[in-house]
C-alpha cells in the first residue's frame, strides 16, 4: 500500500506533467522553437525526479517501517545526521501523549519530514529547523520550521515549472485522509503542518 500511494504520488504527478511539457512543446514547434525547447527540457526535468523520487522509495521501503522504533526516535536521528552533513541546528519536540502510529501513517509522515527538511535546507539556507510531533486524541500533526528565506506558497512552482513539490505532499497526505498546510513568506521562513487522523 505504501508503494502504491508512492507511485501514484510520484510517477502518476510526473507523467501528468511531462504530458503537459510536450503538448506545450509540440503546439510552440514550429512558431516559438526556443520556447518549444524549454518545454521539452522540463519534461525532461520531471523525468530525474521521478526516476529519483522512485529509486528513493523503493530504497526506504524497509525503513518505513521503522524498524520497531517510534516516529519520534527516528526524526531525531534523521535531524541530527541533517545537522553533521550541513550547518544547521535541529531539534524535535514532541507534545502530548505520544502513541504508536502504525507503519502506513509514520512512514509517509517520515518522507514528509525527509522532504521538507531537505528542501529547506536546498533553497531556503536556514540557521534552525524544528521537528514537531503533537498528539491528541483523534489526530497526530507533524510539524516542519526553519527560519530561512522563505517564499510566497500562491507562486510556488508546480507541474507547469517542472516541479513535483508542494502538490506531491498534499497528494501523500490526501491519502492518508488529512491534509498539509503551508506558512511561509519571503524573508520570514516556512512552516509545512500535515494533520493526520488516527484509527479508533
Amino acid at each position: 500500500m505504501r508503494m502504491a500511494v508512492d507511485l501514484h504520488d510520484t510517477v502518476e504527478q510526473a507523467l501528468t506533467g511531462v504530458s503537459y511539457q510536450l503538448v506545450v512543446s509540440e503546439a510552440l514547434h514550429e512558431t516559438e522553437p526556443q520556447r518549444s525547447m524549454r518545454h521539452l527540457d522540463l519534461a525532461k526535468q520531471l523525468l530525474v525526479q521521478s526516476r529519483e523520487e522512485v529509486r528513493r522509495s523503493v530504497w526506504n521501503l524497509r525503513a518505513q517501517s521503522l524498524n520497531g522504533r517510534n516516529l519520534a526516535e527516528v526524526l531525531r536521528d534523521v535531524a541530527a545526521g541533517l545537522s553533521t552533513r550541513n550547518p544547521v541546528l535541529t531539534r524535535v519536540t514532541v507534545n502530548g501523549e505520544e502513541r504508536d502510529l502504525p507503519d502506513f501513517i509514520a512512514g509517509h509522515l517520515l518522507l514528509l519530514a525527509q522532504e521538507s527538511m531537505t528542501n529547506a535546507i536546498k533553497h531556503a539556507k536556514p540557521e534552525n529547523l524544528h521537528i514537531g510531533l503533537e498528539f491528541d486524541d483523534n489526530s497526530v500533526e507533524l510539524s516542519i520550521h526553519d527560519d530561512g528565506a522563505g517564499f510566497d506558497p500562491s507562486h510556488a512552482p508546480g507541474l507547469a515549472e517542472g516541479h513535483l513539490g508542494l502538490q506531491g505532499m498534499r497528494e501523500r497526505m490526501k491519502r492518508l485522509g488529512g491534509a498539509v498546510n503551508v506558512e511561509s513568506s519571503p524573508g520570514r521562513g516556512t512552516t509545512i503542518r500535515a494533520r493526520v487522523p488516527l484509527p479508533k
